[in-house]
């Protein structure tokens, strides 16, 4: 794919993505990954949170409204059925190619869940600064 074309479909996608994500992709420029990686990740996402809204787990309209609480409130079960999700898509065919997919996709994920976990701490550590400032007073 050409540059001029790849760039395009990464703000395409970018414009459908929460803002955590957003912010995930924009730390991901720094390192720097390759814009043809930068674009997988973004397709899995998408593929991930669209899920997410199809499937109701995530009880809003668009992707971007999908909040970090609904990441946090994930089950295992849930997991497992986006997992039979990408098993059963009928234009994969072949085993390998499923395997494959899964792999990259929860690869992906956990890359996502690693931020979203360390957002959390950076809350949890605004949190403790602000009881700590209410103690001393």
């Amino acid at each position: 794919m050409k540059r001029e074309q790849l760039i395009q479909n990464i703000e395409k996608l970018k414009h459908i993505m929460p803002s955590y994500v957003l912010e995930y992709y924009q730390s991901k420029l720094t390192i720097p990954y390759s814009l043809n990686t930068l674009y997988e990740y973004l397709k899995e996402y998408e593929r991930f949170f669209s899920w997410l809204v199809d499937s109701g787990v995530a009880d809003v309209d668009k992707i971007t409204d999908v909040s970090l609480s609904v990441l946090e409130n994930l089950t295992k079960r849930d997991l497992e059925s986006f997992i039979l999700y990408l098993r059963e898509r009928p234009r994969l065919n072949t085993r390998s190619l499923v395997m494959g997919l899964v792999k990259q996709q929860l690869i992906v994920l956990f890359l996502l869940f690693l931020v979203f976990i360390n957002t959390l701490l950076k809350r949890l550590k605004m949190k403790m600064v602000s009881l700590t400032s209410i103690v001393m007073l």
